[in-house]
């Protein structure tokens, strides 16, 4: 089983995703995923990873003008406080 939420993130600091590409204070929107495993009576979930995606256009303005849009795994900034997340939908299974 799989769960998706989507999410809001908030960058408290300049995270750098990657050489060359900082991500900026501001709002962003991102993406919860889990993984879920049926049990007797109930579902045991994983932890949840936090995905981050930017267009080519926002990895340019953050970055330098050769960077294309990607998906970032930005959970362990979110677990270092680096980023605060806040749910915007219901998940789906």
């Amino acid at each position: 089983m799989y769960r998706v939420k989507g999410v809001r993130f908030v960058v408290n600091r300049p995270v750098m995703l990657e050489p060359g590409l900082t991500l900026p204070c501001g709002d962003y929107t991102g993406t919860l995923r889990q993984l879920g495993f049926p049990r007797v009576e109930e579902v045991v979930w994983t932890p949840p990873e936090y995905l981050l995606a930017l267009s080519d256009e926002q990895a340019r303005e953050f970055g330098t003008k050769y960077l294309r849009g990607s998906t970032y795994e930005v959970t362990k900034f979110v677990k270092f406080g680096d980023i605060s997340v806040s749910d915007t939908e219901e998940p789906t299974e």
